[in-house]
């Protein structure tokens, strides 16, 4: 047999260099890549999407056309070329009516399979509109198929975007604080854009309606485009997470995660926070799905006009929240109706992302420099919250011994000495400590439960 029918018969057996033929396509153009032998993904110049089949099923009708091409170019004068004419007529006919029968085959080449683990794989890339944001160097590089990006901000970078609206958003938010303008840069730039939060902090932005906090994290929000998901404030606030493992499944690529408005008196599910900010494997499922394993890459963000309660002694807790309360309501006449329309104009969209690169590259100099006033703001809630540790260092004295305190105003007709629980409920008030006969004493050295 000739070579140029060896080729064919190679090509009908789908040999590799077919099953390349087939998805790569015409003119140089990136080969399409099946992602777990499952679904489809396509590269349009920027990310790769998610294809129903469609660009791949035209590729292999495609080929199957190029295949009647080729046999009509045979000229069949001996048996073996005759009867290779007719297999290509008949392949080619069965691919255009069933193209999935050749996506099937080509699925598990080498050239074509990946994992899906290797989507998005690099924690210090970002992919923007108009290239990628190497979040080490903070430069902007091109795009490339290779990095296999799923994802995109919202936004083109220019290293000279400005948005005087941008500004006046972070100066009412702010009341006008440079310091806290550059703190909030750091914490969203420098923890929200990589997909690690490398300080494990969890942000909590508190204050009375209309004081900028909504228009402010919803811009960024924005702006994170695909980075970006909404968790339901029940999740952080429920006893049992395991209700909302599908919820918590939807974050394992989010790098940019906003929960809103819990009610008055809610309690923060801290195990849960915990495990999200901690670095710690947790476990998601989607609903009919199989239940699937993975670090939290997402910084999370709790807007809320009422403080939640907390676990007054859950030490791991205190140690990643942040609060910044901003009490200012902003005037009427200072408010936009349509100002989140704005806001996602592309000038204002560069604006923030140029603002986010900034605060990454400040948070890579300087770390996260906490200000004094969220120092103050954070230190605040979590000493109203410990009323147990409230009472002992107010109305209590150290007796001497490592686990008591001895009354020097009892209430009670007894003299006792009180053993420091090692968890008392947060619900517990001053009120219901004196009436369980626990004696008014005031502490001269505050002692670490």
């Amino acid at each position: 047999m000739s070579g140029r029918n060896q080729l064919q018969k190679e090509k009908l057996q789908y040999g590799s260099l077919y099953s390349q033929c087939a998805v790569a396509g015409a003119n140089g153009e990136v080969s399409p890549k099946c992602v777990d032998k499952e679904s489809w993904i396509v590269w349009d110049g920027k990310v790769w999407k998610n294809d129903d089949i469609g660009r791949p099923r035209e590729l292999a009708k495609q080929i199957a056309l190029d295949l009647l091409a080729e046999a009509r170019t045979l000229e069949g004068n001996d048996q073996a070329e005759s009867q290779l004419k007719k297999s290509l007529k008949s392949h080619a006919n069965s691919t255009i009516q069933n193209p999935f029968r050749i996506l099937e085959y080509v699925s598990s080449d080498p050239e074509i399979a990946i994992s899906s683990r290797q989507l998005d794989l690099d924690v210090e890339l970002i992919n923007c509109q108009n290239g990628i944001l190497d979040l080490k160097k903070c430069e902007l590089l091109p795009h490339d198929p290779a990095h296999f990006m799923t994802k995109s901000l919202s936004a083109s970078y220019f290293a000279e975007a400005k948005s005087d609206l941008w500004q006046s958003v972070l100066d009412l938010f702010t009341d006008g604080d440079l310091e806290l303008q550059k703190f909030l840069a750091r914490v969203y730039g420098g923890l929200g854009l990589p997909a690690d939060n490398p300080a494990q902090r969890f942000i909590v932005l508190y204050g009375p309606g209309a004081n900028g906090k909504s228009k402010f994290i919803g811009a960024i929000q924005h702006v994170m485009g695909d980075y970006c998901d909404v968790l339901r404030q029940e999740v952080l606030t429920s006893r049992s997470s395991g209700d909302f493992r599908h919820d918590v499944a939807d974050l394992k690529e989010a790098r940019f995660i906003v929960a809103s408005e819990p009610p008055q008196g809610a309690q923060l599910n801290t195990s849960l926070i915990k495990e999200l900010t901690g670095g710690d494997l947790i476990k998601g499922r989607h609903n009919y799905g199989a239940s699937e394993t993975f670090k939290c890459k997402g910084l999370i963000t709790l807007t809320t006009n009422w403080l939640p309660e907390i676990d007054p002694g859950d030490i791991a807790l205190k140690r990643r929240i942040l609060i910044y309360r901003h009490d200012s309501t902003i005037p009427a006449d200072k408010r936009i109706d349509d100002l989140h329309v704005q806001l996602e104009s592309p000038e204002s969209e560069s604006a923030i992302l140029k603002w986010l690169l900034d605060g990454r590259r400040d948070f890579l100099q300087n770390g996260l420099a906490i200000p004094d006033k969220v120092l103050s703001d954070t230190d605040n809630f979590l000493e109203q919250k410990d009323v147990f540790e409230s009472f002992l260092i107010e109305k209590c004295v150290y007796s001497g011994t490592s686990v008591d305190f001895t009354t020097t105003e009892p209430v009670s007709p007894k003299n006792v000495k009180v053993p420091i629980p090692r968890f008392i409920s947060p619900r517990l008030t001053l009120e219901s400590i004196l009436c369980r006969g626990v004696p008014s004493i005031v502490l001269i050295q505050k002692c670490t439960i």
